[in-house]
């Protein structure tokens, strides 16, 4: 018959072992060094009780031997949880601190602790650093620390802001730029005091926000210059190929500053074409346009026509008609002479078709921009209210050495002619190209051969 006392003896000593191997395996996972000290000394102090409990169920003579082993291994985990309480007390500051800072901040990279005299990693956001990597926590201080500039200027090296926050114990937010690979874009940092000389640092990357923030203010600078009226016309003139002369020109907007810079359209369409602002924009220019045509009475320009860009956003708008006649009818200025141009991928919408078909019939000539670039079908172009194609640039550059451009174009002005709708080449740059698009049938050029858009005198 087995003894009691192995029984009760074996079942402590295995419970023992078995709890002291389980804090063993827990402290390998634990990325705090403080926590993980702590782990091993009680890990020990259990695996210790456990062997004596072994040696006493198998009735051992070093049983009795082993109770002074323990004792010693208990006093000194005592001592070692006492002498690492003030970080333990720190570490549970921390995690207060992280629940309140990052809460309020998105996307929370890592959270550091900062001495006056040595700055070392103290708590990291596991959750954070685990999609970025170790490598990227040292990456990012080590990266961050020598300077930085923020949204107010020059700053600081890191560490100097650090220290102050640490040694006056003043709470310090800011925005901060940094250059470093891999970790290149904005940071929002708040530093925190934690205690006699040390901070505790916030992270949190903010490019998108700042990103957002600065097209937000992009755009407001555009609405200030609609409303300022600083957008400009030039002119680029468009050519008959069969006699050389001008027959019209192009009107394509410029953002002329307060300060005597020109900004051109890929500069600033891009952030406006699907807000509020490319409808005030095209108004404007139609507005423009205007007075430039209305000036032209009694001059040579007089039977010059004008053509001018309308985005769908615009036409597509439910009082566009309204708006848009409303700014003509402040002009004398015969409707033939502004030609109206929609890119070939937009010309094609539903509702642009119904308003561009009544633009027509009030007398607007009507251009498909681009054309070649979108997906026009036979029938719809057949039908559409047109009355000239514009080829575009991308098939005119290598014409004279791409045959599969020149069949391109060929195609174009079968098709075009059979349709009764005239063309137009853009992006035409020398003599030779002219003479090529003249002999294949082509009625009009546009590009810097003859001039590129420039204010008109």
């Amino acid at each position: 018959m087995i003894p009691l006392h192995f029984v009760s003896n074996g079942a402590i000593a295995l419970s023992y072992l078995w709890i002291g191997g389980v804090l063993l395996l827990l402290s390998s996972q634990l990325y705090r060094p403080g926590f993980r000290l702590i782990y091993w000394v009680m890990a020990a102090f259990i695996l210790s009780c456990g062997f004596g409990h072994f040696l006493e169920a198998t009735n051992n003579p070093w049983a009795m031997a082993w109770h002074p082993v323990t004792a010693v291994v208990s006093l000194s985990s005592a001592a070692i949880i006492s002498r690492y309480r003030p970080y333990l007390a720190k570490v549970a500051a921390a995690d207060n601190l992280n629940e309140t800072i990052l809460d309020s901040m998105a996307q929370p990279l890592v959270l550091v602790q900062v001495e006056a005299d040595d700055l070392r990693v103290a708590y990291q956001n596991p959750a954070a650093v685990a999609g970025l990597g170790r490598d990227m926590t040292g990456q990012l201080l080590g990266e961050a620390l020598p300077s930085h500039k923020t949204s107010q200027g020059e700053g600081r090296s890191l560490l100097d802001t650090y220290i102050d926050v640490a040694q006056r114990g003043a709470v310090e937010e800011f925005d901060a730029y940094y250059p470093g690979d891999g970790i290149e874009g904005w940071y929002r940092v708040k530093a925190l005091p934690a205690g006699p000389g040390q901070a505790l640092i916030a992270w949190a990357d903010i490019s998108d926000e700042r990103v957002s923030l600065e097209a937000q203010l992009f755009l407001n600078e555009i609405q200030r210059a609609i409303l300022e009226r600083e957008f400009v016309l030039h002119y680029q003139p468009i050519i008959d190929l069969s006699t050389g002369a001008i027959a019209g020109y192009e009107a394509l907007v410029r953002w002329l500053g307060q300060d005597g810079t020109i900004r051109y359209p890929d500069e600033f369409l891009g952030a406006i074409e699907r807000t509020a602002l490319m409808p005030a924009l095209c108004y404007l220019v139609a507005e423009l346009a205007c007075e430039e045509l209305q000036s032209w009475a009694g001059t040579d320009r007089e039977g010059l026509h004008m053509a001018i860009n309308l985005s769908p956003l615009t036409v597509g708008e439910v009082d566009f008609e309204s708006r848009f006649n409303s700014v003509l009818d402040r002009f004398v200025i015969r409707r033939q002479q502004l030609r109206l141009e929609i890119t070939e991928r937009d010309a094609l919408e539903e509702p642009v078709i119904f308003k561009v078909q009544r633009l027509r019939q009030i007398g607007h000539g009507i251009s498909i921009d681009d054309f070649g670039t979108g997906v026009s079908n036979i029938m719809t172009l057949r039908d559409y209210p047109a009355d000239q194609l514009k080829i575009d640039r991308s098939f005119i550059t290598n014409l004279l050495t791409n045959s599969q451009d020149q069949d391109i174009v060929k195609t174009i002005v079968v098709l075009a002619g059979s349709f009764g709708l005239e063309i137009v080449a853009e992006g035409v740059e020398d003599a030779a190209t002219a003479q090529w698009l003249g002999s294949a049938g082509v009625q009009y050029g546009q590009g810097f051969y003859w001039s590129k858009a420039v204010p008109l005198k």
